[in-house]
């Protein structure tokens, strides 16, 4: 039985790797790498909404923060792996208390100015001071 299952989540798993790379190899280069140099959406518009937050790193010497989530990329699919990354960060605030009730997703987006901030399903507010940002899926 174990077996049977470990063989099942090995297939799982090499089904959504298809999957991701079919997203990656079918999506054109404006929508596939999205940032504020004029390509693809505006932060408010990136899908964003439901993405499930899964690891955030901030790289103090290049001044970068990396978000790693599952991003529902195509209406009606599974969501994707995918990375926000934030560069020329000269703050970051990242709170975890959790006041509407645990949750690691995404609920909204704003950006004002240079701060991008991502409200969080629990409640709590992500904000992220940077001069620029990318957008794409893990391919």
């Amino acid at each position: 039985m174990d077996n049977d299952s470990s063989q099942a989540d090995d297939r799982l798993r090499r089904i959504s790797q298809q999957k991701a790379s079919s997203v990656c190899s079918e999506m054109s280069f404006s929508t596939a790498l999205l940032s504020t140099e004029g390509h693809g959406l505006s932060f408010e518009s990136l899908p964003l909404h439901d993405a499930i937050l899964k690891r955030i790193f901030f790289d103090w010497p290049k001044a970068e923060v990396k978000i790693s989530l599952s991003a529902f990329i195509t209406k009606g699919q599974r969501a994707i792996p995918c990375v926000l990354s934030f560069e020329s960060v000269t703050a970051l605030e990242c709170p975890r208390c959790n006041e509407w009730g645990l949750s690691n997703s995404i609920l909204d987006t704003e950006l004002t100015g240079n701060e991008f901030s991502i409200q969080m399903q629990s409640g709590d507010l992500i904000k992220v001071k940077a001069a620029s940002y990318v957008f794409g899926p893990v391919c």
